[in-house]
């Protein structure tokens, strides 16, 4: 079997199951819902408020986004794990690991196919999550650009490429996607935890999530998206040399 076959064969296993389903629906959701809640949220808050005063600023198309990146990274982020959890490890489990890797596919071919399979289903989900958040944005605020709004859009594209990373690493080490997605959980707070921690979070990938909007509102300048940038690419290079590397020692 040839690189490009077994890449193909992973597409339309994709096409075949929930997953291009489940995650462009999340995405699709958030896309939606969070220039909806960006713009009435201040009404509803009022409203619970019980006839007390209080002040609130009021929102803008940025709030929009923020409500956008703030979804994608608690709750898709999340989704994202039980998604991609069984990427090897589920195949490890059924014994179909072996079978495709005695049809002359190196074990190299194999993960690097999951790995950009993965990451195209990711940038569709993701693409159409953004291109409805524009939409609505514009319907409801009348403005949706920003001249480092891109900049902001791909740094969070990258932080989900991380995740994959993360997870399908964490699906190499593992012999159950159950485990897989114990590990994806841990990894994935050991990198919110170290973006909240001083000089340490302008490394870490999850800083770019908070960072894209800092940038777009003039908190910080664009060359400040060096460091977690070149952070994260380095890591997504570790992660899937070492589960390469891992696997290629495996017992199958």
């Amino acid at each position: 079997m040839s690189r490009l076959e077994f890449f193909k064969k992973e597409i339309f296993e994709i096409l075949k199951t929930p997953k291009i389903i489940v995650l462009p629906a999340v995405a699709l959701f958030f896309g939606m819902l969070s220039p909806i809640t960006a713009k009435f949220i201040n009404e509803l808050i009022k409203a619970l408020g019980g006839g007390i005063s209080i002040s609130i600023p009021e929102p803008t198309y940025i709030d929009s986004y923020a409500q956008l990146f703030k979804n994608h990274y608690t709750i898709t982020a999340i989704v994202m794990i039980f998604v991609f959890m069984g990427l090897v490890a589920e195949e490890k489990q059924r014994g179909s690991a072996i079978l495709v890797l005695t049809k002359n596919l190196s074990r190299l071919n194999f993960i690097l196919s999951k790995f950009f399979a993965s990451i195209l289903l990711f940038t569709f989900a993701y693409i159409l999550s953004a291109v409805i958040c524009i939409y609505y944005t514009f319907i409801l605020f009348d403005v949706f650009w920003n001249p480092n709004l891109p900049l902001a859009i791909f740094m969070f594209w990258l932080y989900g490429v991380f995740l994959i990373a993360l997870i399908l690493f964490a699906s190499i080490i593992s012999r159950s996607p159950a485990i897989a997605a114990l590990f994806g959980f841990i990894g994935f707070a050991v990198v919110s935890f170290l973006s909240s921690l001083p000089t340490i979070d302008k490394f870490s990938p999850g800083y770019m999530y908070g960072l894209g909007l800092n940038i777009m509102g003039g908190k910080n300048l664009p060359s400040d998206s060096i460091y977690p940038i070149v952070t994260s690419i380095i890591l997504i290079l570790l992660l899937i040399v070492s589960g390469i590397e891992i696997f290629k020692r495996q017992e199958l």
